[in-house]
């Protein structure tokens, strides 16, 4: 917001620069655009470089959890990264949305530890765009028996991600243990209007119209951890994902680890 006001600023004083010179607001206007655009270009690179400094060392700090010997040294660095990405809320005045990454970067590293009522504001307010942390979102309600708040979380999720056919299959899982087999086949028929070639969308849809239940890989394998997560109190490993279910870019892959840690954490499933 402030980049923008900045740079709205900058670009009337070139129109009231113009002005005076040429003594026509017309002239002025071709002027304003531009100078806009420049400034805004260059204060959003700024601020963007500011930023990706905290994130770098967030990710570092994230990439020696795993290394770290013991599950107390492991939750200490992750608090440590943690109050690192906060340190960029300092810039949410600058960037648009930046508040509401920021919470679904940290109500995912918290949901991942199961540390789910420390999660849960923070997920919340998270950017729509995120459909993981929206997601998780969504689980922490279905945990709660809050069946109208997960609607509407995974309904919002949807609305900006309609191509994640993982995102219906949970959905429909969720509501499915909710005893709400028509909402579940609904959802799941919402998802093959955006995604249609999706081999476990249809092969899920057909499981629930015949037997009621949902037993494909991605949603009741990853299910049946959960009873080992809701047995222990700590997330399980949790199988591989058929490779045609994974994504060839790094952002997807990094997408299904952390909706495979999202489905480890639900309760208890019911079905094998």
């Amino acid at each position: 917001m402030i980049n923008l006001i900045i740079s709205i600023i900058a670009g009337a004083l070139a129109w009231g620069g113009c002005l005076l010179i040429f003594d026509s607001p017309w002239t002025g206007i071709w002027v304003f655009i531009p100078v806009l655009a420049i400034v805004f270009l260059i204060l959003n690179r700024r601020t963007m470089k500011k930023i990706q400094a905290i994130m770098g060392s967030v990710e570092q700090m994230m990439q020696n959890v795993q290394s770290l010997p013991s599950e107390m040294a492991r939750t200490h660095l992750i608090d440590k990264a943690i109050e690192q990405l906060k340190t960029a809320y300092r810039y949410k005045n600058y960037q648009f949305g930046l508040a509401s990454n920021i919470d679904a970067q940290i109500g995912m590293f918290y949901y991942v530890q199961s540390r789910f009522k420390e999660a849960e504001p923070y997920l919340a307010n998270a950017f729509p765009q995120n459909w993981i942390a929206v997601a998780m979102y969504g689980c922490l309600l279905y945990r709660k028996d809050d069946i109208d708040g997960m609607k509407r979380a995974f309904d919002r999720a949807i609305k900006y991600s309609r191509k994640q056919p993982m995102l219906y299959n949970l959905y429909a899982w969720c509501l499915l243990e909710k005893k709400q087999r028509d909402a579940a086949i609904k959802v799941l028929n919402d998802g093959l209007m955006y995604n249609a070639g999706d081999e476990t969308t249809k092969e899920n849809l057909n499981l629930i119209k015949n037997s009621g239940k949902i037993k494909h890989a991605m949603v009741s394998v990853l299910a049946r951890k959960a009873a080992c997560a809701a047995a222990h109190g700590t997330i399980c490993t949790t199988p591989r994902i058929p490779e045609p279910l994974v994504p060839a870019t790094k952002r997807g892959l990094q997408a299904i680890k952390s909706a495979r840690r999202m489905l480890a954490a639900l309760p208890q499933a019911t079905r094998a």
